[in-house]
């Protein structure tokens, strides 16, 4: 799903919701308790449009993290689980340089160099609610 689709499918599902009267900012919080969504395995708290997509989708855990991660951890995904797609901004990312030939070019280490490469997209990303 591209930047566009991703930004009108949250706004379209906040409308509904607005409509129904369940708009997640009218849920009544538990005093000392953090509701904006995170991820327990980096300490990340998620921010801007992703925010309000996660809040959206009414689970009372503000845990959320990757497939992958839950993998990492150990921790089990329920069957047929489905997860939400968020928006992961990367700026820049490593790749090894590579000779006329494609092939990659190595330092005096025997490893290959790497350069690193500016990127203007953001990445879409699937996170799985903890609870």
């Amino acid at each position: 799903m591209n930047n566009d689709a991703f930004v009108k499918n949250v706004a379209s599902r906040l409308i509904e919701q607005i409509r129904n009267g369940t708009a997640p900012w009218q849920k009544p919080w538990r005093p000392g308790t953090s509701f904006l969504p995170f991820n327990p395995t980096n300490g990340t708290r998620y921010k801007g449009i992703n925010v309000i997509n996660l809040l959206a989708r009414g689970h009372s855990d503000a845990r959320w993290m990757t497939y992958r991660q839950a993998q990492t951890k150990g921790y089990q995904v329920r069957r047929g689980e489905k997860g939400t797609q968020v928006q992961y901004w990367r700026f820049d990312e490593e790749r090894k340089i590579k000779d006329s030939n494609g092939r990659p070019v190595i330092d005096a280490n025997g490893e290959p160099r790497t350069e690193k490469v500016r990127l203007e997209l953001s990445v879409p990303e699937i996170s799985a609610n903890v609870s």
